[in-house]
């Protein structure tokens, strides 16, 4: 029979019991791809977008034990606008002796440099001019609801009449409709009613859940 515990190892012994108990939740899962699905089903019953936040934020915060979920509403929330601008692109450098070969780009321009005011006049201009076009452009917008060590839950989607394109690459990301409709681009075959694909196409006004479980 083991000797009891004093009362500083009994003290020392309850806070890494505690300790343990906060890194399991932490790392839990709170949601999962049937959950996202469900709450976007029974969103569709909801006439406005901004009715639909409302309810997304409401069973979030019922579903979710301990963590922040955002409203994702436009007057106090974080919204990303998103463009692959260099994904594939190739540039040449232009000099008095000629041209050089193309080469693929691999990054932007760093922190601080001279030229990024100038860009960024030059970028913002053939955005505006892009949207007004008959073809718009591919941008998509991004908030994200809730997000955690393992989760994320975001909503994409561009409220202007336009476009946007949304690639999926390799990651474990699953999509739901909130509203408008998709285009999948996997296995060579295209289809409607997405839940996953390798390349989504947005059509105007479309929205979409995306949940994602994070790599660690």
């Amino acid at each position: 029979m083991s000797p009891p515990l004093n009362s500083t190892a009994r003290v020392s012994f309850h806070e890494k019991v505690k300790k343990r108990k906060r890194v399991f939740r932490f790392l839990r899962l709170e949601l999962s791809k049937e959950i996202v699905k469900n709450l976007s089903e029974k969103s569709w019953g909801l006439k406005g977008f901004d009715e639909r936040l409302v309810f997304l934020k409401n069973e979030l915060e019922c579903l979710i034990d301990d963590g922040e979920v955002s409203s994702c509403s436009p007057l106090n929330s974080t919204w990303k606008i998103n463009q692959d601008m260099y994904d594939g692109a190739k540039t040449r450098v232009r000099t008095v002796e000629g041209d050089s070969e193309h080469f693929t780009v691999m990054r932007g321009l760093h922190q601080g440099s001279a030229l990024r005011p100038f860009l960024f006049a030059l970028v913002m201009d053939e955005l505006i001019r892009q949207i007004q076009g008959e073809d718009g452009f591919l941008l998509n917008s991004q908030c994200t609801l809730y997000k955690s060590i393992v989760e994320e839950l975001s909503i994409w989607g561009w409220p202007l009449q336009t476009a946007g394109l949304l690639t999926a690459g390799f990651s474990a990301r699953s999509y739901a409709i909130l509203s408008g409709r998709l285009t999948e681009w996997s296995n060579g075959e295209i289809g409607y009613l997405i839940r996953k694909a390798s390349a989504v196409q947005m059509d105007p006004n479309t929205w979409i859940l995306e949940y994602t479980l994070n790599p660690f």
